[in-house]
């Protein structure tokens, strides 16, 4: 609806923290939502290389 009246898309994350929800927003870029359920979010962070985390210290990204 945005795209259509304004020419403007949007993605959206929706989770159970604002950090979780910003890194499920660029799942399904352009022009839909993502939800992550907070019983699914160990799983869905697990695997994401630690820079891809807000606020993680720069040594921690280098060892791991």
């Amino acid at each position: 609806m945005l795209q259509a009246e304004a020419g403007y898309r949007t993605s959206a994350g929706i989770s159970c923290s604002k950090m979780l929800a910003k890194l499920v927003s660029g799942m399904h870029k352009p022009d839909d939502q993502t939800i992550l359920l907070p019983p699914d979010a160990p799983a869905f962070v697990a695997p994401l290389p630690a820079r891809t985390i807000p606020g993680t210290p720069e040594p921690f990204v280098i060892i791991s």
